[in-house]
């Protein structure tokens, strides 16, 4: 996946991988860093899509702050929910 990033970015992209096991399954995190273009993008978009993951966007740095509020009120929100069934 190293190499097919690399060669498709035309070495415009970082990535780090990192292998580790979760029970008797071996999986991996990788991370593919590269600057904002819709060219790039939708090259690594299929080629990330063909290995079958998960795929996560990182929003601006602008926007970090907004997203931890809103997850934040969700995990609140979910917390009240679960309290309530609870009861």
């Amino acid at each position: 996946m190293t190499r097919l990033l690399f060669r498709t970015t035309r070495g415009k992209a970082l990535t780090y991988f990192h292998p580790f096991d979760q029970g008797d399954v071996k999986k991996a995190v990788y991370m593919v860093v590269y600057q904002d273009g819709s060219m790039i993008r939708d090259r690594v978009q299929k080629i990330c899509d063909s290995f079958m993951g998960q795929r996560f966007e990182v929003p601006a740095l602008s926007m970090i702050k907004q997203e931890v509020d809103s997850e934040k009120q969700k995990k609140k929100n979910s917390k009240a929910l679960l309290n309530m069934s609870e009861k």
